[in-house]
């Protein structure tokens, strides 16, 4: 028994040495406008990033008219009319990237990267552009919507949790759980969808520190439900009613990305509908990665040692959703 309990805190430890802002939704949103001569560079950091851990965000390639200075909001002017078409903006961290992805908006088209991503090649125009004849890059949504759901950590979680209830319960066949499992997902599919659309569109506004701190109630609940192991509960016999119950908020959660863009109404449906399909991609995606290593467990590793995985994984994800609830409370 000793022995198990300092597995589950090696396993906490281990999870709760991720970043903490890598379950962060906003990214770093930077902005280029104005003519070559003349191009202003604008840039906001999510306040979540601690103080001195600020990227600083340049043009490289263009001549420095205005210097930028470090802090979550900030802007630098740049003459690049002597530059080649194709400039460069570099994003340098002073110690590590906290998973945060990046949101380029210029000349009225928006692209996301990824956290990975430190230098992004930009063509300038000898003259701006309206923002009206830019647009937004479709598969750019969908791959923001893979990263953006891989980059956070407790929707993860809460996904990994419910697909736990489902494949740990008493199912009579293969079939009965590839049924509830697609339940499961779809559930939180649709509830989510319809928050994070009535949101886009605002019809509903929650505020942010609320809505995460109820996220990571929901990964502390359902690791509750692994826990206790009883099969008996609501969670356990219909997983699907609550992962669509708390969909509803995820899907609140996920809308902070979009917000962040400012899109025109004619541009929101194309974005909603690229993101919310880079999202289940991800999302199946990571399902069916956590029923391979599921299956190969069962057949491969001994039930002792199982059983000790179990209590170090439910319980090193309980101690870290109950982290981040604190954390979040403390944000209100």
């Amino acid at each position: 028994m000793k022995g198990l309990f300092l597995l589950g805190m090696l396993a906490s430890w281990l999870l709760m040495s991720i970043p903490a802002a890598a379950h962060e939704g906003r990214p770093l949103l930077i902005e280029i406008s104005g003519p070559r001569a003349a191009s202003v560079l604008q840039w906001q950091v999510p306040p979540v990033i601690p103080r001195g851990a600020e990227p600083s965000v340049s043009l490289v390639g263009c001549t420095t008219l205005l210097k930028p200075q470090p802090g979550l909001l900030g802007q630098s002017e740049y003459d690049c009319s002597d530059a080649a078409q194709a400039v460069e903006v570099l994003v340098h961290w002073p110690t590590v990237n906290p998973a945060l992805s990046t949101l380029l908006k210029t000349q009225g088209v928006s692209r996301f990267y990824g956290p990975e991503t430190t230098r992004i090649p930009v063509e300038l125009y000898t003259v701006a552009r309206s923002p009206d004849s830019g647009g937004v890059d479709f598969l750019s949504f969908v791959s923001t919507g893979v990263m953006h759901l891989a980059g956070g950590i407790d929707h993860l979680l809460f996904i990994f949790a419910m697909t736990l209830i489902v494949v740990r319960g008493h199912l009579a066949s293969r079939r009965e759980l590839l049924g509830r499992l697609l339940w499961m997902v779809s559930g939180f599919t649709v509830a989510h969808s319809v928050t994070l659309g009535l949101s886009v569109y605002d019809r509903i506004t929650l505020p942010a520190a609320p809505t995460e701190a109820v996220i990571a109630l929901s990964v502390f609940f359902v690791c509750i439900e692994l826990a206790r192991s009883d099969g008996d509960t609501l969670t356990w016999r219909y997983p699907a009613l609550t992962s669509s119950a708390f969909g509803l908020l995820h899907g609140l959660g996920f809308a902070g990305v979009l917000k962040e863009l400012g899109l025109q109404d004619e541009q929101r449906l194309l974005g909603l509908l690229g993101f919310n399909i880079g999202v289940e991609i991800g999302q199946l995606a990571f399902v069916l990665l956590v029923c391979i290593v599921f299956g190969v467990c069962v057949r491969a590793v001994p039930v002792l040692l199982r059983q000790a995985l179990n209590i170090a994984v439910v319980y090193g994800m309980g101690a870290v959703s109950a982290m981040w609830l604190l954390e979040r409370v403390g944000a209100f």
